[in-house]
């Protein structure tokens, strides 16, 4: 039974592994073995504009404001989002799900970036990120963002382990 799932199983694990390696054409995948400017490079995607987003953008964006020393008025933008959602059409209980909604992420969110020193967290294109935000938030927008992704580089010695492995898995 091993012996006739082994081939299937090297099958699954190669289309794993290349859809993990593949990220729309650029040489920045998951197993790529990249250089400097492949770390540091970020891609723009599209996210959709739905409330959980909107909500999710807004708890993570004044929780990294405020790590940063961003001055502004946390309970009042939320209420202020809040009351945009309604503008929107949002019915009471939806409003009030994404009240709690928001309180939860953010408690989260400065949970994970609480431990990290401040001069490490609040580079310039952090800050950048958050004062982009922040101003679109002050003026009454609350819109979803395009989403900034990092792609994770592996080292050329890791591609070749799987490359291995994978051998390994085909061979009788």
């Amino acid at each position: 039974m091993l012996k006739a799932a082994s081939p299937l199983l090297s099958i699954l694990l190669a289309l794993g592994l290349a859809a993990c390696s593949s990220t729309g054409g650029s040489q920045t995948g998951f197993l790529s073995g990249g250089g400097d400017a492949d770390a540091t490079a970020t891609t723009q995607q599209t996210v959709s504009n739905d409330p959980d987003t909107r909500v999710m953008q807004l708890a993570w964006n004044t929780a990294r404001a405020d790590k940063c020393g961003f001055q502004f008025n946390a309970p009042k933008m939320r209420a202020s989002y809040l009351a945009w959602e309604g503008e929107l059409g949002a019915a009471p209980e939806d409003i009030a799900r994404y009240a709690t909604g928001y309180d939860q992420s953010s408690a989260l969110f400065r949970a994970r970036i609480k431990a990290e020193p401040i001069s490490d967290y609040c580079s310039g294109k952090v800050v950048s990120d958050i004062r982009s935000a922040m101003t679109q938030y002050i003026a009454g927008d609350f819109s979803a963002r395009a989403v900034y992704k990092r792609p994770v580089i592996i080292v050329q010695e890791e591609n070749q382990a799987a490359s291995a492995y994978l051998k390994s898995m085909t061979a009788d």
